[in-house]
C-alpha cells in the first residue's frame, strides 16, 4: 500500500512519473501515482522537487503542470 509511503520513495515515483508524462498537472499524477496518496502529500512533494530544482512548475494554481527540469 502506498498510504504510508516514505517521502524519498514517492519523490522517485513522482520523479518517474514525469519521465514518462511531461507537462503533468497535480490530478494527472495524483491518478497515476494511486489513490493510496493523498493530495497533500502529493502536493509537498511537488513543492520539495521544485524547491530543489529538479522540477520545474510551468504556470500557478489550477493551471499549474510540471516538467522534469533539462540538465
Amino acid at each position: 500500500s502506498l498510504k504510508r509511503i516514505e517521502p524519498h520513495r514517492l519523490a522517485e515515483l513522482v520523479r518517474e512519473d514525469l519521465r514518462r508524462y511531461p507537462r503533468s498537472k497535480i490530478g494527472e499524477i495524483s491518478s497515476r501515482v494511486g489513490p493510496e496518496v493523498r493530495r497533500p502529500q502529493l502536493r509537498r512533494a511537488l513543492a520539495a522537487l521544485v524547491l530543489s530544482k529538479a522540477v520545474t512548475m510551468e504556470g500557478t494554481r489550477n493551471g499549474a503542470r510540471y516538467r522534469l527540469r533539462d540538465d
